[in-house]
């Protein structure tokens, strides 16, 4: 988003904003209080961001978030802002089960 990781904290923070937020839709996928714990522990920057993140991300920060996996079903998965037009796309990839980075231009 910023071309940078020294925003890590500051987009994280912002992503957990956005689901405590938006609880109505994202506490569906969650049984009793685990969205409760599922938002703590995301809060927590050594935990690693997961879909429901990206989905937070290209709501609260109006992007189209691209992602190329490492799996060859499912290879292209893609975040559309639900509530406004995109102003940004973001390219990730993801190597399945490890880790997503940001996909740039050498």
């Amino acid at each position: 988003l910023y071309g940078s990781e020294d925003y890590h904290i500051a987009v994280r923070r912002a992503a957990v904003q956005h689901m405590q937020t938006e609880r109505n839709f994202f506490s569906t996928m969650f049984e009793g209080d685990e969205f409760e714990h599922y938002v703590r522990e995301m809060s927590d920057c050594k935990t690693w961001g997961d879909e429901l993140t990206l989905r937070a991300l290209a709501d609260c920060y109006s992007c189209t978030v691209h992602v190329i996996t490492s799996t060859s079903t499912n290879w292209y998965l893609q975040y559309v802002p639900l509530c406004q037009p995109s102003r940004k796309h973001l390219f990730l990839i993801y190597v399945s089960p490890v880790h997503y980075d940001a996909l740039t231009l050498a």
